[in-house]
């Protein structure tokens, strides 16, 4: 155990040095971190947007409106991940209190708690026919599960699993952790079909390009790299980046990347060229494009939600439940749950 304590410490002091723009603290007698968004996921029909945070709140926010539609009970510890399943009916989320849960996404009802042992769930992704769902953890484990039943289908002890992704066929997953290793396995049998070498820090992030043929991976190094999902070869280094790399995602016609970091960038996922920097002003920690490719959320620090455009890189909408002050981030007020937006003219 002294050695997953000290990866899951290690991970947390590298997502502040990411976030290195939070503010202090403010004054009051506790102990607790700055509060930060660690995951957003936006609703396959692009009506909602899920929000994990280190406070162990999970929040479901209407798009249109910006308003707190509900939230997910019961969680006890940070939330890590959070996941829609394809047709937009389950969400999943993986937890730092060492679950895996299940829940209905239009009213937030468990469904299922996945047996996952004693690991703290940093990652978690549906299989494209949301059949299954992977799930990777902090010793040495990733596992896939019936997502009806949950089954343990496949476990695979590999390290520390802090990324996945699962190819658009679904025959294939991409996982990324400790050890500055990322590779590509067989999501039936668990062989392994590709390594991908030539990274010096642990990999954050793993996404998998919307046609298959390539991967994107970000790291606490200040590099993100794309690689050929077929040989392995690297075909791109996005260089450039201002401290590491905490979330990558590909745009919906997989032309575009999104970095989150320091603050938020697109890139040309071609040539790696600078698009746009998304002036986040508490660090960057999760994104996620809206299924037509025009809007990116961004979760960041103070408990932050940023909707941008993605085209002028101009901010839509901030939703968040901390007032601004001068001392950082603020007291917290979020005791309406129907409390509308910070909209921008």
């Amino acid at each position: 155990m002294k050695g997953r304590a000290t990866n899951i410490a290690g991970l947390v002091l590298n997502a502040f040095m990411i976030l290195g723009s939070l503010p202090a603290w403010p004054q009051r007698p506790t102990t607790a971190p700055p509060p930060y968004i660690s995951s957003v996921a936006w609703s396959p029909d692009g009506t909602r947007l899920a929000t994990g945070s280190n406070d162990s709140t999970t929040k479901i926010w209407e798009i249109k409106t910006g308003r707190e539609l509900f939230r997910l009970n019961g969680l006890s510890g940070s939330v890590l991940s959070i996941a829609w399943s394809h047709d937009g009916k389950r969400l999943a989320t993986g937890s730092f209190d060492n679950t895996a849960r299940l829940w209905e996404a239009r009213n937030g009802l468990q469904i299922l708690n996945l047996d996952v042992d004693t690991r703290p769930v940093w990652s978690i992704a549906w299989s494209p026919d949301d059949k299954r769902l992977a799930t990777g953890s902090v010793g040495h484990s990733a596992m896939v599960w019936n997502a009806e039943t949950g089954k343990n289908l496949l476990s695979l002890n590999r390290y520390d699993v802090h990324g996945m992704s699962w190819s658009p066929d679904g025959k294939r997953l991409a996982m990324g952790g400790e050890e500055a290793t990322a590779g590509v396995w067989d999501s039936e049998t668990g062989k392994q079909l590709l390594l991908l070498h030539g990274r010096t820090g642990q990999v954050s992030s793993v996404a998998w390009s919307p046609d298959g043929n390539k991967l994107a991976t970000g790291s606490l190094e200040q590099i993100v790299k794309v690689w050929s999902a077929e040989t392995g070869t690297e075909l791109l280094a996005l260089t450039g980046l201002r401290g590491g790399t905490a979330s990558v995602a590909w745009s919906p016609d997989g032309k575009r990347l999104a970095l989150g970091g320091e603050a938020g960038q697109i890139r040309d996922a071609e040539t790696g060229k600078e698009l746009l920097i998304l002036p986040a002003a508490h660090g960057v920690l999760s994104v996620s494009w809206s299924p037509d490719g025009t809007q990116i959320a961004t979760g960041e620090g103070c408990n932050v939600i940023t909707i941008w455009d993605a085209k002028t890189g101009k901010q839509v909408m901030t939703l968040d439940g901390w007032l601004r002050t001068v001392h950082g981030c603020g007291t917290f007020t979020d005791k309406n749950p129907s409390r509308m937006p910070t909209p921008y003219p």
